[in-house]
């Protein structure tokens, strides 16, 4: 899976076992002679990408895919090697880190579409999958009712309502 940085040559380096924090792995890239505080943001500065898993110490898979994520330079813009990578890695991605680059709307991935997955594993059972797939591809301006199957996709004004 894809926990580490992406280079803007399209190299990957991967969080390894001995790395608990990402701001390990960002030092390891560096290099030594790096000693500012913030070394993660650092190398977002240079262009790199940030591909996040929330992974135990020392663990080989997230423990909760649903908060992975990647991130970029919000000003920043793709380049050719990092698209190549990412699509050809795109199962090293898990389905959160697919989704937050596919929606992103104002950071490093606006033009830039990897892939359909556009919502969480579990609405591929929801009854309202089409409709709500229609709304979130913006192709449908009528918001889809709460199909209550899950709590990941809740449209705004009902947002306030507990289960």
């Amino acid at each position: 899976m894809a926990d580490g940085f992406l280079s803007p040559e399209g190299e990957f380096f991967e969080k390894n076992e001995k790395e608990d924090f990402h701001s390990m792995t960002a030092r390891r890239i560096l290099g030594p002679d790096y000693s500012d505080t913030d070394p993660v943001s650092e190398l977002i500065r240079r262009g790199y990408l940030s591909l996040i898993e929330f992974r135990a110490p020392g663990g080989l898979k997230s423990i909760q895919p649903d908060l992975d994520y990647v991130i970029g330079k919000r000003s920043g813009m793709l380049t050719d090697a990092q698209k190549e990578w990412l699509e050809l890695h795109q199962d090293w991605l898990t389905r959160h880190q697919q989704y937050t680059i596919n929606m992103d709307e104002n950071g490093i991935f606006k033009d830039y579409e990897l892939n359909d997955v556009k919502m969480y594993l579990v609405c591929d059972v929801c009854p309202l999958r089409d409709t709500r797939k229609l709304w979130c591809d913006g192709r449908n301006i009528k918001e889809p009712d709460d199909c209550g199957a899950c709590d990941k996709i809740v449209p705004e004004p009902l947002k306030h309502r507990q289960r």
